[in-house]
């Protein structure tokens, strides 16, 4: 399993896969597992729903943005109150 940081760089994988097990010369291959981090964690997530351990609700995209940039922000602050 390869987790990338976005889709286009595990579709850019997926292909450089295929084309050396087709410069190999082997007709058929196993797909590889190359998940960008979003994907990854939405089926690990969905697993744990599913299995009933989770019951809360993943974060969408914006809101995760959103909450990082808030984090920053106080990080910043609290790094430049006087002591």
């Amino acid at each position: 399993m390869i987790i990338t940081v976005n889709n286009r760089l595990a579709r850019a994988l997926r292909q450089q896969y295929d084309r050396q097990q087709a410069a190999q010369g082997r007709p058929i291959w196993h797909s590889a597992q190359i998940l960008p981090w979003s994907a990854w964690l939405e089926q690990h997530y969905l697993a744990l729903v599913d299995q009933g351990l989770v019951t809360r609700v993943l974060l969408q995209a914006a809101q995760e943005t959103r909450l990082w940039q808030r984090i920053v922000q106080q990080g910043d602050t609290l790094w430049l109150r006087p002591t």
